[in-house]
Order: C-alpha cells, then structure tokens, then sequence
C-alpha cells in the first residue's frame, strides 16, 4: 500500500482510493489525505491474509465513529457472521474473499451474500 496522499496525487480527483485501517487515528489520516473509504480489520482470523493483525468488531465500530467516509470491513466474514459484522459496527460494507472463492458455487455464495 502507498499512502493515500501520493495515491490521489498520482490519480486525480475522479478515481477511488482506499486504505487500509486498523486504528481510528489512521482512518481519520486517511480521510484528511484524501481516502474515499477504509477497510477496516481483520474482524475475524482468516485465511486470506495470514499475517494479518485482528482487530475485532468493536475496532471497526470505533473506526466508522471516527470518519465520515465509507468503513469496509474486512477479515474472516462470511455468511454466517456478515450480518452481526454489520449491525454490530455499523461498517458501510463488507469485503470478503475466501467466503466467496472457497465455495463450491461462486455464483450461489455471491447471491447469498448480497441478500445480508
């Protein structure tokens, strides 16, 4: 990742730039440096990045609190979990990935998760 500011500066205005966030102070940096969104987690351990920091529901909830940018979040959600995730963070969206790819029916998972 490169910081948000040399991102847009490189971009323009008329492109989308994330960041990665664990922390409400690196959200609020990313807002100011010109972030559309953060992801936020891991809410759960997961298997998609292994070295990645868990940082639980109640981080992510404080990091949506913090901004006023959309909050993803991210991080061992699947469809058992990403309805929880959402109410309990209030997080604009999720992001998953070994939900989706690890199912038999990619298509089938995608359509289970959009209806969350």
């Amino acid at each position: 990742d490169m910081p948000v500011k040399i991102a847009r500066k490189m971009i323009g205005p008329m492109k989308i730039v994330g960041a990665s966030v664990k922390t409400p102070e690196q959200a609020m940096r990313a807002e100011r440096d010109g972030a559309d969104y953060v992801g936020s987690g891991a809410c759960y351990s997961t298997s998609t990045k292994s070295d990645s920091t868990l940082i639980g529901l109640e981080a992510v909830k404080k990091i949506k609190e913090a901004v006023d940018i959309p909050v993803v979040a991210i991080g061992g959600i699947d469809q058992k979990n990403a309805k929880s995730v959402l109410v309990e963070t209030n997080a604009d969206g999720l992001a998953v990935v070994s939900s989706v790819f690890d199912s038999p029916d990619v298509a089938q998972r995608c359509e289970e998760m959009r209806k969350i």
